[in-house]
């Protein structure tokens, strides 16, 4: 069992998570800027706060990709962590509904949207000089 302590804040920590975010922030380190796959969940806003806090504000990029499967309440979210932390954001647009592989809705559909949005994601830190595309997914 892991043993945690409270903190002066009232907040509970854990020596394990810790030692984990450390290793996390010492991989980030080895890039001199980072793309950050923004979906504007819990996942990939603790990543991008991480990245943000280890490589600064400007070696960061979010990208909150628009497809046609995404709802208010996403774009609200997106709005909400911008509350939260001042950060680079781009959204980008793309319309899947003329990819086949998608729009048939077979068992693999996830593979062929999330293949096609990292595509996307690839092509613009490629543009940016950005060396490596991370992603909060859990």
């Amino acid at each position: 069992m892991t043993e945690k302590t409270n903190n002066c804040r009232g907040e509970c920590t854990n020596p394990e998570l810790d030692k984990k975010i450390e290793i996390m922030k010492t991989r980030l380190k080895k890039y001199p800027k980072v793309l950050v796959a923004f979906s504007g969940g819990k996942d990939s806003f603790f990543l991008l706060k991480q990245c943000v806090e280890t490589l600064g504000k400007e070696n960061v990029t979010a990208v909150f990709v628009l497809t046609g499967f995404i709802t208010r309440n996403d774009r609200k979210r997106v709005e909400y962590f911008r509350e939260l932390l001042d950060f680079n954001l781009e959204i980008l647009e793309i319309d899947l509904s003329t990819e086949k592989k998608i729009m048939k809705n077979p068992k693999d559909r996830c593979y062929h949207c999330k293949k096609k949005i990292f595509s996307l994601l690839k092509e613009t830190a490629l543009k940016k000089e950005i060396d490596v595309v991370v992603d909060g997914t859990t």
